[in-house]
């Protein structure tokens, strides 16, 4: 028996991770964060503070994102009455303007602006951002500092290296209650389940630190250290010995692009370092290297993650999310708001290509999830569930057992 779980942000948030509401009201608020020479974005005293400078960049990206928020909420947020919200809702879904549509909007108007990507369609917003009132003022901002001037072209790329950077501070905090996974213990503990893949769109480590902790062995496609970094090697991910594999389908906050140096594909070059320092590691060769960048390899936004589902590490990782999702025999979904295309198809394939398999939704707020996930899993839900291929569990993980789970999608033993 081969059984498939797919975790979002909601298993984490038990364990002490923050919320999307929360990361967004940091990325929004910028407090306490300040810019690195290296492009990066941390936690602590501006770099000159020690001359009463303040931090010139994080005041006017904020300033940026707060335009390309009242450009989401205007789209987001209906008024009217509960019949003309419903309607509204049964078309778009019900959203709450967050650092991925932040993130979304800021990279369409960098890769159009740059020529990444052709489209027209956002040249009339970046026509009105650029005319308003609001960008003059973001950009006519006087700060006690070193006077580096930031004008439109800076914005929306530092926009974006900015929220990965508060993203990836914000995931790397340390869990406070690895208890509440005790689920993946109970499923690891049935002998009669051969194969477990687990897919996840969190980029924290939590899942990591509770399997090392109870002594579970987890495959992640990482492989034994060399001068101490682990590099991807996703043939480590085919091995039938493996009972069970995470596959991190958005990356996480300690993988790390080092340059190939023209010796191979570059995905065999993300590492893990394990002294957590990631710009003094050693190659191969035992030659200093850097990252190429000094950010995580994380995938954030919204539908802008479908173009990098076939580039990369992100390649070999949803190449085997497709192929192994033909394997299972059951699917449990945990913490996963429905709000990714490319996942969600892949589930809706899955689980209509046969009339034996069914999935299980472990979430606490079941009611809400209906009005938030995205179009083509709202308007299927009701349909899947009254064909008993969807059974609805109403509770957080922490909550949940293995046996009850088990019930649930009838698993003969």
């Amino acid at each position: 028996m081969k059984v498939a779980f797919l975790c979002g942000a909601g298993i984490s948030i038990p364990a002490g991770m923050p919320t999307t509401r929360e990361v967004t009201e940091q990325v929004l608020s910028g407090a306490g964060v300040a810019r690195h020479t290296s492009m990066t974005y941390y936690f602590g005293q501006p770099m000159y503070a020690h001359m009463g400078w303040d931090d010139e960049y994080v005041p006017k990206v904020c300033g940026f994102l707060a335009i390309l928020k009242a450009e989401c909420d205007r789209f987001f947020n209906v008024n009217g009455s509960d019949e003309e919200k419903r309607s509204w809702w049964e078309h778009f879904g019900k959203h709450e303007t967050n650092y991925e549509d932040l993130y979304y909007l800021a990279a369409q108007v960098h890769d159009s602006e740059v020529g990444e990507h052709e489209n027209p369609a956002i040249q009339p917003l970046i026509k009105k951002i650029l005319a308003s009132e609001e960008l003059g003022k973001v950009l006519d901002m006087r700060l006690r500092g070193p006077n580096r001037k930031l004008d439109f072209s800076d914005l929306h790329l530092e926009a974006c290296n900015y929220i990965e950077c508060v993203v990836w501070s914000m995931l790397s905090r340390t869990p406070n209650d690895l208890e509440s996974l005790r689920l993946f213990a109970e499923l690891w503990a049935d002998d009669s389940v051969e194969k477990i893949d687990v897919y996840t769109l969190n980029h924290d480590t939590v899942l990591e630190q509770f399997c090392a902790a109870r002594g579970i062995a987890l495959t992640h496609g990482f492989g034994a250290p060399v001068n101490l970094v682990k590099y991807w090697t996703p043939a480590l991910l085919n091995d039938d010995e493996q009972r069970m594999r995470l596959l991190k389908l958005h990356g996480s906050v300690n993988w790390f692009q080092f340059p190939s140096h023209g010796e191979d594909w570059s995905s065999r070059y993300v590492g893990i370092p394990l002294d957590h320092d990631l710009w003094h590691t050693k190659d191969r060769k035992v030659d200093r290297q850097w990252p190429s960048t000094g950010r995580p390899k994380m995938l954030i936004g919204t539908s802008n993650k479908l173009m990098s589902y076939t580039t990369g590490i992100f390649a070999d990782l949803h190449f085997r999310f497709y192929r192994n999702m033909a394997e299972a025999d059951a699917l449990v979904v945990c913490g996963y708001g429905f709000g990714d295309k490319g996942i969600n198809t892949r589930l809706l394939e899955w689980v209509s290509s046969s009339p034996e398999r069914r999935a299980v939704v472990i979430d606490p707020g079941l009611e809400e999830l209906q009005w938030t996930a995205r179009g083509a899993v709202r308007r299927s839900w009701k349909e899947v569930k009254e064909s008993g291929k969807l059974v609805l569990m109403d509770m957080g993980i922490e909550e949940a057992h293995w046996a009850e789970v088990r019930r649930a999608l009838r698993l003969s033993a």
